[in-house]
């Protein structure tokens, strides 16, 4: 499954990038379709070093919030819950471990609200480099 970092108004301890760094998976996201962005919240989604998936949540309002990352066959491999306390959270989720795939992340608030992402996780190609002397 994929490793979960969480940090909701603090940070969790972090783990060691170098793992990470050695599997070398590239990421891309998608947007499927037109997307109407939520009134009760905003969130953001980006791939950090050490092919992390950094989302971002920032409510507008008390709701509870859920992130869930699901694979092409539409299983939850990862499921959390940002409480209607926290206004503010941000999730790191490690998908180095994950196999080459598109994955989809979404993004719900319990009025209904969603934002749904496509991520491409994929192993690099090797890069062969010529020099001339």
């Amino acid at each position: 499954m994929c490793n979960l970092l969480i940090s909701a108004s603090m940070l969790a301890g972090a783990k060691s990038l170098a793992s990470s760094l050695l599997l070398g998976a590239t990421l891309s996201f998608s947007n499927p379709g037109a997307v109407v962005k939520p009134t009760s919240f905003d969130a953001s989604v980006y791939v950090g070093a050490g092919n992390l998936v950094k989302v971002s949540v920032a409510k507008t309002v008390a709701i509870d919030v859920s992130v869930q990352l699901l694979d092409d066959a539409n299983r939850v491999l990862h499921s959390s819950i940002i409480n209607k306390r926290n206004m503010k959270a941000s999730l790191r989720l490690n998908v180095d471990e994950l196999p080459d795939g598109v994955y989809t992340l979404k993004i719900k608030s319990s009025d209904g609200s969603s934002i749904v992402k496509r991520i491409n996780v994929g192993t690099p190609q090797p890069v062969r480099t010529i020099a001339m002397y």
